[in-house]
């Protein structure tokens, strides 16, 4: 398996020897540890308290359903057909043998969010810039989910190896996203104007960055 390194959450996190070699250099990747940490239910799930937990097949429904409401109703993304289930099992698939996070925010048996990484470019000379995803129930912003997701997609992408995360975000006057990113250490870096043709808009997209090393440990 390779060494095991703890996050600042406490979770942990695997190094493959092929990635190392891969990479020529340590890079953690997320190792989904066992069915225990998966289904692990000892945090509370019951009581209402939102848990944060890596993603399974079981909850690609769930992610499809959410993010299928942005694509119909919102310009959060430039997507006309939304991805059906099949599409979102294949997706978790892929980044788990990537070794980058999946993760999902659960109330009780409810999913309330999730977030992800990918890859930012398919070119090897890429392989340590990731890009984030991140989307809330719409009954759900405001309350500082996103804020609890990314703090700990960071601490995965940090672990992972990832040197840059770049978030590319559709200017369509919501300013959550934003606001979101730019609190946790973003700076915008860039502006594709007019890109995105959408509900009958022409949209900008924001390039947003953050470099993992200039964050505290």
């Amino acid at each position: 398996m390779g060494a095991v390194f703890a996050s600042s959450t406490g979770r942990r996190w695997a190094v493959p020897i092929s990635h190392r070699r891969l990479n020529e250099r340590p890079s953690a990747v997320l190792f989904l540890e066992d069915l225990a940490y998966r289904y692990n239910l000892e945090m509370s799930q019951a009581d209402g308290q939102v848990v944060i937990r890596p993603a399974t097949p079981a909850d690609c429904r769930s992610v499809a359903a959410l993010y299928g409401g942005y694509v119909r109703e919102s310009l959060a993304n430039f997507e006309l057909i939304a991805p059906g289930l099949e599409d979102w099992q294949a997706k978790l698939e892929e980044l788990d043998k990537l070794g980058l996070p999946f993760l999902v925010a659960i109330e009780g048996e409810e999913l309330v969010g999730y977030a992800l990484l990918t890859p930012w470019r398919p070119r090897p000379g890429y392989r340590f810039t990731v890009e984030d995803s991140i989307y809330i129930h719409p009954q759900r912003t405001g309350q500082g989910l996103g804020r609890r997701l990314l703090s700990e997609l960071l601490a995965a992408a940090r672990a992972w190896g990832a040197k840059q995360v770049v978030a590319v975000i559709a200017d369509s006057g919501e300013p959550a996203s934003p606001a979101l990113h730019l609190g946790a250490g973003f700076v915008e870096v860039g502006r594709l104007r007019q890109v995105g043709f959408k509900q009958g808009r022409w949209v900008d997209t924001l390039l947003l960055q953050l470099g993992l090393e200039d964050l505290p440990s």
